[in-house]
Formats: structure tokens, C-alpha cells, sequence
């Protein structure tokens, strides 16, 4: 189970009241205003550390308030909820966020956030030349004006490796023997991250259609089907950057690259259930193609073609 606490040494408040701590997020974390119903108990806590130039805390007003902000202006923010619920208002659309989700405001993004008096956050302050400095450094990258993340709502499990990425922050960030290096380190992975895996406005400098790179992609990950794939391998097999992979199957395949990898794997696993050799059995040409969870396999290979591995294979004994 991952924790995306910070060590108790990073507490700055407990049983504390609301205003207090907004006070304080207020100067460490991003302007904001807050409302406080009255007879609100003291009961809000709040754990802040840095690792390098990225600010990660744990926040709980310990009741219902209301967060609004006009714009952040030198950050972005990450909000994680980790418990309880959270609205979210902006500026034409809302969203009551589950454990599990997480949202993105963008520097210039109004936003209202209502908290539950259970509800629990890592709250992750990026700044904004560090993700503008990092965007401009990626392949075939065109930032034209400032850099947006497009989409406001995600889950935290459809990004990967970013949940294990947040939890190690916020141990290290309470770790001395995280030197500075190790840190800078740390922050260029996350913000990498975020650029290749989040949609964002910057454009693509190259015209995509009869891309070399996107057949030179192609071309391994069929040599390579029956590998355990990652997206990361495939991108320095294919010499480009994993946020140029992602371009590249957006524009040349309509389609994200795990969905491509699994199609592939699919149409492999059909045609070696309609022509079997005497001895293979369903999870002998399921694993044969890279599927190692038998159970998904039957149920996505069901859901592709209408009916079970076990029945195709049966009809052709």
C-alpha cells in the first residue's frame, strides 16, 4: 500500500484552526482565499516539505470550508485527494473528486474547491519555470505561450508509475540523507513526467503523418510482443523522448500505446486460437503474446470478439 504522507517531522500544524493553516498555505503554497463555517472545531493539520523546488504537504482542515482561488500564477498544482470528498468548480466545468483522483490547476486557472470535513490532500506546487524550462527541452517540442495542461481531472492510477514517484517525494522529502542532487533529480523525473503523459498545449514540431519515428516504434514493438513492455523501453529503443512517443500515437495511430500494444497482442492470440498446434492450450498462446493476468485476458479478449479464448479454441479442435 503506498503512502503519500509526509514524515511527522514536516508537521506544521495540529488541532489547529482552518484560518490558521490557510495562512500558512497561503505563503508556502499558493495564494487563496477561504470561508469557515462558524463553529468550526481547531481540528486542521497540515505536514509541508520540499524536495529540490517541489512543494508537497499534507493537508486536512478538519471541517467543511471552501478554498477559492483566482489564479496561482508562479506555480501549478497537483491536488491528490487521499480521503474524504472534494468539489471542484472551474471555470466551465465541476467535478466531486474520488479517492484516488487528482486534479491539475494551471497558473492562470480560477478555481473553487470544497473540502469535506474528512477530506485529505497532498497538495504537489510545481513551479513554473521549472515546467516551462523542461517543456521547451523535449524533442520536437513548439511552445508558442505559456504551457497548459489541457485536461483538469485524472486518475492517479492511469499515469504511470506516478503514484509510486509521489509516495517516494514525500518520504525523501523528510529523509536527510536526500542530498540536493537527489533531489533536483527527483523534481525532473515528476515534471517529465507530467509533460509526457498529461495532454498540455505545446505543439509539435514536426508533421506527423509519414513520421520515420512512428514506424521505427511500430517496427519494435512487434519484434518485441511477447516482451514485458514498457513504454519507457520502447521509447529509448526507438530514440525518442516518452512524451514524443505519445504524440507520435496520438497523431499517427488515434490511439494511446498500450491500447495499440494490447490490439496487437489480441490479433496475435486470435489467429493462433483459429490455427492451434495439437498441443497449446488458451494460456499457452495468451502468455506466448505477453498476456500474464489470464483472468483480464479472458475478459478483454471476450469483450474484443464476443466470446471467450476457451470457445474459439474449442471450435477448432
Amino acid at each position: 500500500m503506498l503512502s503519500f504522507k509526509l514524515s511527522p517531522r514536516r508537521s506544521v500544524f495540529t488541532g489547529a484552526d482552518p484560518r490558521e493553516v490557510s495562512a500558512y498555505v497561503n505563503l508556502a503554497v499558493g495564494r487563496h482565499s477561504i470561508q469557515v463555517p462558524d463553529g468550526i472545531r481547531p481540528n486542521a493539520r497540515l505536514l509541508f516539505g520540499r524536495v529540490s523546488d517541489i512543494g508537497l504537504c499534507n493537508i486536512s482542515y478538519g471541517g467543511p470550508v471552501d478554498i477559492t482561488t483566482e489564479a496561482l500564477r508562479d506555480s501549478y498544482q497537483l491536488q491528490v485527494l487521499l480521503s474524504g470528498t472534494s468539489a471542484w468548480t472551474g471555470a466551465d466545468c465541476r467535478h466531486a473528486f474520488k479517492p484516488g483522483e487528482f486534479l491539475v490547476i494551471n497558473p492562470v486557472d480560477p478555481a473553487q474547491v470544497q473540502y469535506s470535513s474528512d477530506c485529505e490532500k497532498l497538495i504537489v506546487t510545481l513551479p513554473v519555470e521549472a515546467v516551462e524550462a523542461m517543456a521547451r527541452e523535449e524533442e520536437g517540442c513548439l511552445l508558442t505561450k505559456s504551457l497548459r495542461f489541457v485536461r483538469p481531472i485524472h486518475a492517479l492510477a492511469s499515469i504511470e508509475g506516478l503514484a509510486g514517484l509521489l509516495a517516494l517525494m514525500c518520504e525523501e522529502a523528510g529523509n536527510a540523507s536526500c542530498n540536493s542532487a537527489m533531489q533536483h533529480h527527483y523534481s525532473q523525473i515528476l515534471i517529465r513526467k507530467l509533460l509526457a503523459q498529461l495532454e498540455t498545449n505545446a505543439l509539435d514540431s514536426q508533421t506527423p503523418v509519414t513520421n520515420h519515428a512512428f514506424e521505427k516504434i511500430k517496427g519494435y514493438i512487434r519484434d518485441n510482443l511477447s516482451e514485458d513492455l514498457s513504454l519507457e523501453t520502447i521509447a529509448v529503443a526507438s530514440n525518442v523522448s516518452l512524451r514524443k512517443l505519445y504524440v507520435l500515437f496520438k497523431s499517427c495511430a488515434q490511439e494511446s500505446p498500450r491500447d495499440f500494444i494490447q490490439r496487437l497482442r489480441l490479433e496475435r492470440v486470435r489467429s493462433d486460437l483459429l490455427r492451434p498446434r495439437a498441443s497449446d492450450s488458451v494460456t499457452d498462446i495468451a502468455t506466448r503474446h505477453g498476456f500474464s493476468h489470464l483472468g483480464r485476458f479472458s475478459a478483454i479478449y471476450k469483450a474484443r470478439y464476443g466470446e471467450l479464448p476457451s470457445q474459439t479454441l474449442g471450435r477448432m479442435r
